[in-house]
């Protein structure tokens, strides 16, 4: 693929990303492919490519020769999310313990105030990509690429939820002070706690799943 058509797929792979993340194309609907070509004066082909780097990131399904449709989260789906996300944000706040400095973790603090601003404001879009921003940046201290590339897919996704939920208020974001207070006292499990706090209840993982993480920990 050249260049310039790396450049258009690019270009169409954020417009869709960005209608997703706001809601303009809700989950589980279809990708309005043609109106998407009409807007933006393309062909067919660069939507496509777009439309297979969404599905890579977990985003929508394909059904060759039919469609593509947004994916849709049941209850099931949302406590699988949240297992990973609770494990990955635990092992980010470990490894961010050990490789990060007061400065990062003032940048972090720095966000987490911004989140919560944005949700006081109720503005949903804003809240549910700082929030992102709070715990990719989390795991880019811990100095670990493997993670920080899983924890980009992992947080579209939930973006994605927050917005399709409407769920700013299910998770308590004070708890992001805490958890930047437990990282600069090095603190491995007063971390691991507030973490467990923050997202255990709003995935609904349960009370046994989330005592045997703590477990792990100690």
């Amino acid at each position: 693929m050249n260049a310039k058509k790396q450049s258009l797929s690019d270009t169409v792979y954020e417009h869709i990303l960005e209608l997703i993340l706001h809601g303009e194309i809700a989950c589980g609907e279809k990708i309005p492919e043609d109106r998407i070509a009409a807007q933006l004066g393309i062909s067919r082909t660069p939507i496509r490519e777009a439309l297979r780097k969404l599905a890579a990131d977990g985003l929508i399904e394909i059904y060759p020769k039919r469609f593509a449709q947004v994916i849709s989260f049941g209850e099931e789906d949302m406590r699988h999310l949240g297992v990973v996300r609770l494990s990955q944000d635990i092992l980010a706040a470990q490894l961010a313990i050990y490789h990060g400095s007061n400065a990062e973790f003032d940048k972090l603090r720095q966000l987490g105030q911004e989140c919560r601003r944005y949700q006081e404001l109720d503005d949903l879009y804003m809240r549910a990509k700082r929030d992102a921003q709070f715990h990719l940046y989390l795991s880019e201290i811990g100095k670990n690429p493997i993670l920080l590339r899983f924890q980009q897919q992992l947080y579209l996704k939930t973006r994605l939820l927050i917005v399709s939920q409407k769920a700013a208020d299910r998770c308590d974001l004070s708890l992001h002070n805490d958890i930047v207070d437990a990282l600069t006292a090095r603190d491995e499990q007063a971390a691991v706690e507030v973490i467990v706090r923050h997202l255990g209840s709003f995935y609904d993982v349960g009370e046994g799943y989330r005592y045997s993480l703590q477990l792990l920990q100690k």
